[in-house]
């Protein structure tokens, strides 16, 4: 699955040896095309190797439960893949937004996954309504559950109607389709001012969504603007989008006004000199930045397991 998606100007396009004199190949660009092209001319399936009669368990329809589902079928095993959620994709589907990744180019990689003979359980979780030693009894286990838990900040306030998790916006809305409630049955709440706390891709991808919900967007980060670790398209693709950079400040408190809801967010303002030093508070300067709105970007993977390989 070639997309814009991986950081290539920070590994070969950053390191491309024209680049020195002029500008390097933009080998993600040239990626994209030759997927575009060959999904659009027809795509020649991969030769797959004589049934080994061996059963491979792939826990999570993400990329990378695509990419190990993929490689065992090449190699003549039987995979049968258990997806959580309604849909297949991962954060493919329910994380990254349409906008940086095309749903139909999703579904077209899990059809030529299907195609090579994999087998597809949705609304399937492990050590529910899978038995562990129901998976345990596959020759091998994979286990691509992501990184799909918010990290909270333990912070006053963050429990306040109005706060989301990163991991919930980005759900609620490219997957259950809260942009179109009550056309569907997921609502969300439509700030006309939003905060978004973080740096990362996960906060470009969650300001430009609210920018696209009609939001006046602020995004939060505690070091300077060329310490953000978004890539750099990401970023200016925000930026002309109309999302505020807030910088150098980091939160501190969230603010209620009426009815449990959140109305602003303190924060400091902060002396960041290198990302390698970090960022401090100075005393006696803070920001309010008013918000109908909070978005929390950090993320943890979704289980902690041990995989066990037949060896065999």
């Amino acid at each position: 699955m070639r997309t814009s998606l991986p950081p290539q100007e920070a590994q070969c396009q950053g390191t491309c040896i024209l680049g020195k004199k002029d500008k390097p190949v933009r080998i993600g660009a040239l990626e994209r095309f030759v997927a575009d092209w060959e999904r659009e001319n027809g795509v020649e399936a991969p030769e797959v190797a004589p049934a080994t009669g061996k059963r491979v368990a792939v826990v999570g329809s993400g990329p990378a439960g695509i990419t190990a589902a993929t490689e065992c079928l090449r190699a003549g095993h039987e995979v049968t893949i258990f997806e959580s959620l309604h849909e297949a994709g991962g954060v493919l589907t329910y994380g990254i937004p349409a906008f940086r990744m095309p749903k139909d180019i999703v579904q077209f990689e899990i059809k030529q996954v299907l195609g090579l003979g994999a087998e597809l359980r949705l609304n399937h979780i492990v050590g529910r309504s899978v038995p562990v030693d129901e998976l345990l009894a596959y020759d091998a286990v994979f286990i691509g559950t992501g990184a799909g838990l918010p990290y909270f900040m333990g912070i006053e306030g963050e429990n306040f109607s109005g706060v989301y998790s990163a991991n919930e916006f980005l759900t609620r809305v490219n997957l259950m389709h809260a942009d179109r409630f009550p056309e569907f049955d997921t609502p969300i709440i439509r700030g006309s001012r939003v905060a978004v706390i973080g740096g990362g891709n996960v906060a470009m991808d969650s300001a430009r969504v609210a920018r696209r919900l009609g939001a006046q967007v602020y995004l939060i980060y505690r070091r300077r603007e060329e310490d953000l670790p978004a890539r750099e398209e990401e970023v200016a693709n925000a930026i002309q989008e109309g999302v505020e950079f807030v910088c150098c400040a980091n939160r501190r408190r969230f603010w209620v006004v009426r009815k449990c809801r959140v109305s602003s967010a303190p924060a400091w303002i902060c002396a960041s000199v290198t990302r390698a030093v970090g960022p401090f508070p100075v005393p006696a300067r803070e920001r309010t930045v008013r918000s109908l709105l909070m978005l929390m970007l950090s993320l943890k993977p979704s289980v902690r397991a041990r995989t066990r390989f037949s060896q065999d």
